[in-house]
């Protein structure tokens, strides 16, 4: 399951309805559903507030779902300016002296998804930044 939206405030409940939705098809279980969701909210957020927060006209966040091999994975792709959350989250965690710093200019929210999810990736491929979010079933 995809979908793409435009990435602002607005659209924030479409956005969450729609994951919403596409877990509950993808049959995630009640143990899993609400970290899961909040950790897919946290980031849209995030590309919401930040991706494109120099641009006059907000840009978009596509998402993509599906289940393979006992699995849920959930990749979130925005177009905005290149950022490394999971940099980010092992910065903050490899010196306490930059910790605050660091969560200052905006690293809880990747730690928070970092204790709800298995797995995150991130990749820049071309203009995309692609997070990749792998929990298993």
């Amino acid at each position: 399951m995809e979908r793409q939206f435009v990435a602002n405030k607005l659209e924030l409940e479409n956005v969450m309805h729609w994951v919403g939705e596409s877990l509950l098809q993808l049959s995630v279980p009640d143990r899993l559903f609400g970290q899961v969701t909040l950790a897919i909210e946290e980031a849209v957020c995030n590309i919401v507030k930040y991706a494109y927060d120099n641009l006059k006209t907000p840009g978009v966040v596509h998402i993509f779902c599906t289940c393979e091999d006992g699995k849920l994975i959930v990749v979130i792709k925005d177009q905005g300016k290149p950022f490394n959350p999971v940099d980010k989250f092992f910065a903050m965690n490899k010196d306490k002296k930059t910790s605050s710093l660091v969560e200052k200019e905006g690293g809880l929210g990747i730690s928070f998804i970092m204790q709800c999810i298995h797995n995150v990736t991130y990749a820049r491929q071309g203009e995309w930044n692609i997070l990749r979010l792998t929990q298993p079933l």
